[in-house]
């Protein structure tokens, strides 16, 4: 019984690890993104209002 006991927290640990891995990896991109935009506002790299308008008024006639 023991060693049933065993083997499933071993497979389960390994599942939620390989499930974590495959999480990380698939959002690597967005987490490079925010790191990204992080260092710019850091640097105070902002948009100005000018381009804040233009962004917006582009994005909402797209439709």
């Amino acid at each position: 019984m023991r060693s049933r006991f065993i083997a499933t927290a071993i497979a389960a640990t390994y599942i939620l690890n390989e499930t974590v891995a495959t999480y990380l990896e698939i959002y690597q991109w967005q987490i490079e993104e925010i790191q990204k935009g992080i260092a710019e506002a850091d640097a105070g790299d902002f948009a100005d209002d000018e381009e804040v308008k233009a962004t917006f008024a582009r994005l909402t006639n797209a439709y």
